[in-house]
C-alpha cells in the first residue's frame, strides 16, 4: 500500500527519543510525518491505519561494506585466527577456483541483506556484476569499483580502464536512478601504491562520489607500509607483486590519510589498528568516516578494536558485515548485537544510529535512506518487544534476528 499509517507503541528515530505510541504515515511509498498518537486521533483521521502492537519501528539496516562475490560460502575461509596473509592466500585460490558463478553469488547475497533487513548495502565489486540490478528495487547501494596493482608500468592502464567501465555503468538505468550509485575503492595500501591512488582520487573528486578503502586492517600492513618487512613482502613476492621502489615511497598510514583528505567523502573500512594520531587527522576531515566489521574483527582475533576513541572524537562510525569469507552471514542486525554486547556501557541508541544513518552518511545516500522522517524510505522494521517493557532501547538488541522484520511484508 502506497497511503498507509503504522501505529507502533514505540517508534525509534535518529534525531530524538524513542516515541511511545507513534504513528508513521507513508504516502506514495514515502515517509510523509511520524508523530505521537494523539488522544485526539481517531481512526478515521488517517487513510488506512493499522496498529501493530507491542512492537518498535526502526529505520532499515544499512550495511555500510560488503563483498557479495563470497556469498555462497557456507563458511568462512580458513580458521578464526588466521594469519591475515594466510587468509588472502585463501581468498585468491577461492577466486580462482570458485564452482559457483559471480551471479548467483550476488543474488544470494542480496536475497540474504534483504532478508535480514538491510535496506542498502556499500558493494566493493572487483569487476561489473553480469547480471541485471533492475529486479532490486526493494534494496538502495553504493557500487564501489575497486581496483589494486603494486605494478608500476600498470597504473596508466588500471586508471584508463577504470575511467571507462564508470562511464559505461554510470550510463545504465539503474544507476541513473536515486536508488543505485557508483563509487570508487582503491583496495588497500598494501595493494596500491600512492601514485595509483592518487590517479584514482582524482576520479572521485571529479565525479563527486565516495571513495572506500581497506586501511590499518592488520598488524602486518602496518609494519609493511612503515618499514617494508613483515609476512606482506612474502605475500606480495609471491605474487609477482613486490616492488621495492614504489614499496619506499608508502611510509606510513598517516601519508595515505593525508592524501585522502580533499576527497569529497571518504570511508576508511575497518580501521584496526589506527592511532591516536590517526583518529586525530580522521577527525579533522568531516567527510571522511570509518567501517567497523565487527565479527570479522573478532574472526581474525585482531587487539581490541578502538571505538571508543573513534566515537570520542565524534568520527562518523558505520557497521558492516564484510563478507561470508570472513564472517558465517550478512546479518546486520547480529552485527549491532555483537556491538552491544562487547560495548555494553553504549547508548543503545548510538548503536542503532551506527547501523541506520552513519551508514547513510557514510554512503553519501542520506537523502533516501537512514531515519524515520519526511521524505525518506518507507521499508521500515518492526521488532517485537516484550509487551510489558517500558524502555524500548534497554531490550531492542536482547531480540532475535527471527523476531525482526519489515513492516508490511510477509515472511
Amino acid at each position: 500500500m502506497n497511503d498507509v499509517d503504522y501505529r507502533a507503541k514505540w517508534v525509534i528515530c535518529n534525531t530524538r527519543s524513542p516515541i511511545q505510541d507513534g504513528v508513521v504515515s507513508i504516502r506514495g511509498g514515502k515517509i510523509f510525518s511520524v508523530k505521537e498518537f494523539s488522544k485526539n486521533d481517531r481512526a478515521s483521521s488517517f487513510r488506512s491505519l493499522i496498529d501493530l502492537g507491542d512492537v518498535a519501528i526502526i529505520p532499515g539496516l544499512i550495511n555500510a561494506h560488503c563483498h557479495l562475490e563470497f556469498s555462497h560460502l557456507s563458511q568462512p575461509l580458513g580458521h578464526a585466527g588466521i594469519p591475515f596473509t594466510d587468509w588472502i592466500r585463501l581468498v585468491i585460490e577461492e577466486r580462482s577456483n570458485r564452482r559457483t558463478s559471480l551471479s548467483e553469488s550476488v543474488l544470494r547475497g542480496m536475497q540474504e541483506v534483504v532478508t535480514t533487513g538491510t535496506v542498502a548495502i556499500g558493494e566493493i565489486a572487483t569487476r561489473p556484476w553480469p547480471i541485471s540490478l533492475e529486479p532490486l528495487a526493494e534494496l538502495y547501494g553504493r557500487w564501489f569499483l575497486e581496483r589494486l596493482g603494486n605494478q608500476p608500468q600498470l597504473h596508466a592502464t588500471i586508471l584508463e580502464e577504470s575511467q571507462s567501465i564508470l562511464s559505461q555503468l554510470d550510463q545504465l538505468p539503474v544507476f541513473k536512478s536515486a536508488a543505485w550509485r557508483l563509487g570508487i575503492s582503491p583496495h588497500a595500501p598494501y595493494s596500491v601504491p600512492l601514485e595509483l591512488l592518487r590517479g584514482l582520487t582524482r576520479f572521485a573528486e571529479q565525479l563527486r562520489t565516495p571513495l572506500a578503502i581497506h586501511v590499518a586492517e592488520t598488524r602486518a600492513e602496518i609494519e609493511l607500509l612503515e618499514h617494508q618487512t613483515g609476512p606482506f613482502v612474502e605475500l606480495l613476492r609471491s605474487l609477482g607483486a613486490w616492488f621495492p621502489a614504489s614499496q619506499n615511497e608508502r611510509t606510513g598510514i598517516r601519508n595515505y590519510l593525508e592524501w585522502l583528505k580533499n576527497v569529497p567523502n571518504v570511508l576508511l573500512v575497518h580501521g584496526n589498528y589506527l592511532g591516536e594520531q590517526d583518529l586525530d587527522i580522521v577527525a579533522k576531515q568531516s567527510k571522511t568516516s570509518i567501517v567497523y566489521c565487527p565479527r570479522t574483527h573478532h574472526f581474525f582475533r585482531h587487539d581490541p578494536y578502538p571505538l571508543a576513541g573513534m566515537l570520542r572524537r565524534g568520527i562518523n562510525v558505520a557497521v558492516g558485515t564484510d563478507s561470508r569469507a570472513s564472517n558465517p552471514d550478512l546479518s546486520l542486525w547480529r552485527e549491532l548485537q555483537f556491538i552491544a554486547n562487547a560495548f555494553p556501557t553504549l547508548d543503545p541508541q548510538l548503536v542503532l544510529k551506527m547501523g541506520t544513518w552513519n551508514g547513510a552518511i557514510a554512503l553519501d545516500l542520506h537523502d533516501l535512506v537512514g531515519d524515520i522522517a519526511p521524505g525518506l524510505c518507507s521499508r521500515l522494521l518492526q521488532v517485537h518487544l516484550d509487551s510489558q517493557t517500558n524502555d524500548p532501547l534497554e531490550q531492542l538488541f536482547h531480540v532475535e534476528e527471527s523476531h525482526v522484520d519489515w513492516i508490511g511484508v510477509e515472511k
